[in-house]
C-alpha cells in the first residue's frame, strides 16, 4: 500500500512545502519555467552550466534560473553568480537568482528551489551538467501537450574526459548518469525502474508542492552516494494520478570531474542503489518490501552471473560480484527492521 504524502519542511527557506499557496502572493508573472541548479562547492562547473541556461531557445522573458547554494558559508557560488549575471545574463540580470540553503542535503536544496521558484514548471539540472540549447523548450512543449504530465525527464549524455578513463568500462556509463531514452517522442514510464534521473528532471510546481516536495529522508548529503529523492517524488505524483513522461529530445550533457572515474565510485553507486531501493520498498513507495528469501535469491543470481563459463568481460564479472555483495549487505537491515520495537 502506498504511503500518503506528508508535509515536508524546508528549513532553509522557512516554508512548509505542503502549503498549496506558499509564496503565491505577488507571483503574477510571465515566467513559465524555473531552471534550478543545486550546487555544493562546485565553482569549476557552475559557470559552464549557467552559460548553457542563458543560451536556451526558450524566450528569456518566460524563464528564470535559480542557483541554490548548499554551502552558503563559502563565497564561491556568489562570486560565480555575480560574474554570470554580468557575462551571460547582462540583458536582464534579475533572471538569475542565488538562494542560500544552509540545511545540508540535496533534498533540502531542491525544496528550497521549489519554494523560491516563480515558474509553473520547475526544471532541475545538476551543477556538473550543461543543457542543450533546446532543453527548456522541449520540456515546456511536452508539459503543454500532456496536461496530465506531472514529471518529465530527458536524455542524459555522458561526456567523459579524454583520454577515456580506465574505469569507464563498456556498459558502465550509467554509473555516471548516462541515460539514453529511445524513440522519437514522449512516452510514459512503465514502472519505477523507468523513472527519470535527477540530472534531468522537471515537474509541475504546484502538484510537486501538493505531494510534499522532496523527502529529506532520501537524497545526497555532502560526498555520500545516497539518492532516490526524485524517484520517491515521482512515485508519489504517479499515485496521485499524474503521468511520468520520458522525452528523448530534452537533452543535457553530463560532465563529471575526472577524479570521479574510479572503481570506488562504481562500487558506491551499486551499493547505494541497492540500499535506496530497499529503503524505498520498505517505506511503501515502490511496491512490496524486500524479504530475506528475495534478497538471498537476488544475491545468488548475481553470484552465478559472476562465475558463469562465458562472461561478457572481466569487468562484468566484477560488476556481478559487487552486486552480490551489495545485495547480501541488506540482510542485517532486514533483520533489524523486522525486529519488534
Amino acid at each position: 500500500m502506498g504511503v500518503k504524502p506528508e508535509p515536508l519542511s524546508c528549513r532553509a527557506a522557512g516554508v512548509r512545502l505542503a502549503s498549496p499557496r506558499v509564496t503565491e502572493a505577488g507571483r503574477a508573472s510571465a515566467i513559465a519555467v524555473t531552471a534550478v541548479v543545486c550546487t555544493y562547492r562546485r565553482r569549476e562547473c557552475l559557470d559552464r552550466v549557467l552559460g548553457s541556461l542563458a543560451a536556451q531557445t526558450l524566450s528569456p522573458e518566460h524563464c528564470e534560473v535559480l542557483v541554490v547554494d548548499n554551502a552558503p558559508d563559502d563565497p564561491e557560488a556568489e562570486t560565480v553568480v555575480a560574474s554570470a549575471r554580468a557575462e551571460h545574463f547582462a540583458a536582464d540580470p534579475s533572471r538569475l537568482r542565488l538562494v542560500p540553503c544552509p540545511a545540508p542535503g540535496l533534498s533540502h536544496a531542491r525544496n528550497t528551489g521549489l519554494a523560491a521558484a516563480r515558474g509553473e514548471l520547475v526544471c532541475f539540472l545538476d551543477d556538473d551538467a550543461v543543457a542543450s540549447p533546446t532543453w527548456l523548450e522541449a520540456v515546456e512543449r511536452t508539459f503543454a501537450a500532456h496536461p496530465r504530465a506531472g514529471v518529465v525527464g530527458g536524455t542524459i549524455r555522458l561526456e567523459p574526459p579524454a583520454p577515456r578513463p580506465r574505469w569507464l568500462r563498456p556498459g558502465w556509463e550509467h554509473y555516471w548518469s548516462h541515460l539514453i531514452i529511445p524513440g522519437n517522442g514522449p512516452r510514459p514510464a512503465r514502472d519505477w525502474t523507468e523513472y527519470p534521473w535527477g540530472a534531468n528532471w522537471s515537474a509541475r510546481r504546484q502538484p510537486l508542492l501538493d505531494a510534499g516536495g522532496f523527502s529529506p529522508d532520501y537524497g545526497r548529503t555532502g560526498d555520500d552516494f545516497a539518492g532516490g529523492e526524485e524517484i520517491v517524488a515521482a512515485a508519489v505524483l504517479q499515485r496521485l494520478g499524474w503521468e511520468i513522461l520520458l522525452v528523448p529530445d530534452a537533452v543535457v550533457v553530463h560532465r563529471p570531474p575526472a577524479d570521479r572515474y574510479t572503481l570506488r565510485h562504481v562500487w558506491e553507486r551499486i551499493r547505494s542503489a541497492r540500499r535506496e531501493e530497499y529503503r524505498q520498498r520498505r517505506d511503501g513507495h515502490l511496491g512490496a518490501a524486500m524479504r530475506p528469501g528475495d534478497v538471498l535469491m537476488d544475491a545468488l543470481r548475481a553470484g552465478a552471473a559472476a562465475v558463469r563459463p562465458r562472461p561478457p568481460g572481466w569487468h562484468r564479472r566484477l560488476e556481478a560480484l559487487m552486486r552480490a555483495a551489495a545485495t547480501l549487505a541488506l540482510l542485517p537491515r532486514l533483520a533489524r527492521d523486522g525486529r519488534p520495537s
